[in-house]
């Protein structure tokens, strides 16, 4: 989960082109976890939307053989 939503370095991209103090919390999947938790009960948060995005990204990469860039997610985030 970790590599998936934070390490993986198309991923860091989009945080980092967010422009958010959001990148990288800790490294155990249940403090993710409880972080996550924390920032979708925050209104106006981007990362329940971000986190739908990247999966949406890695889905199409590995069932679709489609490359997603991290410009084209950041794209769809503000779309919505």
């Amino acid at each position: 989960m970790t590599h998936i939503f934070w390490r993986c370095s198309e991923v860091n991209r989009v945080w980092r082109l967010l422009s958010t103090s959001l990148a990288n919390p800790s490294c155990t999947d249940a403090t993710i976890l409880e972080w996550v938790c924390r920032q979708i009960l925050c209104s106006g948060s981007l990362v329940p939307i971000a986190l739908w995005e990247i999966w949406k990204m890695r889905n199409e990469t590995v069932f679709q053989n489609d490359r997603v860039s991290p410009m084209m997610i950041i794209n769809r985030i503000s779309q919505l």
